[in-house]
């Protein structure tokens, strides 16, 4: 490690290679003007496809008296996660072929942040200087989808249970805002989370409500789910079904997903309602909504599940997120029975950050592709959580997914917000997730 004049350690930035194209392509991004708040890219790195794996090419500036060089690559900005660390470099150039294992293919989703440390030869004490570039952050080779397919855009979006709080997290204040957000980008088939059975009028205090003759008269109770779809009704959005969903006298309050879709785009064929293993109940307090659908332009046909795992971060609920991940699989397989392409998408709580994001392996492992490796990204860099924060935080964190079988490909992912010109959320929030859309070829 370099030391200055007060002994204090010193990183050096490696200089990057003349002529070598940049790391990663953000595509069209309307955000790309507020890449400060994100990781900067210094070094250069190329993906590299063949037909038989894929793997990152790297190359770098020598640096003076440098013995060896080691490359560091994962999944985060702190390169620790998914961490693969290759040693005993000699030259300026270095291949990374381990990505599918780590999560950092092409269906992955997922980018490659990497840095190279230059280690030199031993000072007078006998300790070995390292110098560490910054961090380069890389975007695999997009899969391309089948261009003669049909166009379908998909959603997902956790609108906040109405039972959430007061202030900003009011669904009364969001609503209209939630709708606003759906009807400007008017998906094919929209996931929702958290469009609860609870009767609006009686659990936000007020809502609903009119004076009568001097006196206060409640309106008729109107469940937070049926008050979204009432919103986009006159953009032609129904309910894959409009009844309350329970199981053994449960009702389900945020355990679910439901399913909203453009009725004059698509027609419903059927749908049934998935029980997934719940944190509460083994037997199942969580659900998933499972239906087909059939394009009315073009007759194309496909099965979209919506569904929202259990929270919270801890090794035994990421066990659990992937056993219940794993029963939606074996459910669809069954439903499917016409072998069309499948759909899922929804809030999974668990990011790809943690070292361990069992249920997006386990759909990986079953043969979905995730949609943000589209051919164009907008906004992926930033999370696709808000909590409601001012400034987005400084990472590319996702609870939110679109994953697709038996079409891989997409032509673009859009992860939806706004930013002002000093890289803070455009406020009030329509909720504490963002939508998420991808354009998929069926």
């Amino acid at each position: 490690m370099i030391r200055d004049s007060r002994g204090v350690p010193r990183r050096t930035v490696l200089r990057a290679a003349a002529g070598i194209v940049p790391a990663i392509a953000l595509g069209q991004s309307p955000y790309a003007a507020h890449a400060a708040v994100m990781p900067a890219q210094f070094l250069p790195g190329q993906p590299l496809i063949s037909p038989e794996k894929e793997a990152l090419k790297l190359r770098w500036t020598a640096v003076a008296n440098a013995e060896s060089y080691r490359v560091e690559s994962g999944r985060n900005r702190a390169v620790s996660v998914g961490k693969s660390v290759v040693s005993g470099i000699s030259g300026e150039t270095a291949i990374i072929n381990d990505l599918g294992a780590r999560e950092l293919d092409s269906w992955s989703g997922n980018y490659t942040f990497t840095r190279v440390v230059a280690v030199t030869a031993k000072d007078s004490r006998g300790d070995r200087r390292q110098r560490s570039s910054g961090v380069v952050i890389s975007r695999p080779t997009p899969v391309q989808p089948n261009p003669a397919g049909t166009k379908v855009t998909v959603g997902t979006y956790n609108v906040l249970s109405c039972a959430s709080g007061t202030g900003v997290r009011s669904w009364k204040k969001r609503r209209t805002r939630v709708a606003a957000v759906i009807k400007n980008h008017m998906p094919d088939v929209l996931a929702v989370q958290e469009a609860t059975p609870l009767n609006i009028s009686t659990s936000i205090t007020g809502f609903f409500r009119k004076r009568k003759k001097g006196k206060r008269v409640a309106r008729k109770r109107r469940a937070q789910y049926l008050d979204l779809q009432r919103l986009l009704a006159s953009r032609g959005y129904a309910l894959d079904t409009r009844g309350k969903i329970t199981t053994g006298g449960h009702r389900s309050v945020v355990h679910g997903g439901r399913i909203l879709y453009n009725s004059k785009a698509m027609r419903l064929i059927s749908r049934k309602t998935v029980w997934l293993s719940g944190y509460h109940r083994p037997s199942g307090d969580r659900y998933a909504s499972v239906a087909t659908f059939k394009s009315r332009k073009t007759g194309v046909s496909f099965v979209f599940a919506s569904v929202h795992l259990t929270p919270k971060n801890t090794v035994s609920l990421d066990i659990l997120r992937r056993r219940q991940i794993e029963q939606l699989i074996a459910a669809i397989k069954k439903y499917n029975v016409h072998h069309l392409p499948v759909v899922v998408a929804g809030d999974l709580n668990s990011t790809q950050l943690r070292q361990t994001s069992r249920a997006h392996v386990a759909l990986r492992a079953a043969g979905y592709f995730d949609a943000r490796g589209a051919v164009t990204q907008i906004g992926t860099m930033y999370p696709s959580y808000t909590n409601f924060r001012t400034r987005p935080a400084g990472s590319d964190s996702r609870f939110d997914y679109i994953m697709v079988k038996g079409a891989p490909g997409a032509w673009t992912y859009r992860n939806v917000f706004s930013l002002n010109a000093d890289g803070k959320y455009r406020l009030p929030h329509p909720s504490d997730h963002n939508l998420q859309l991808a354009t998929l070829s069926l």
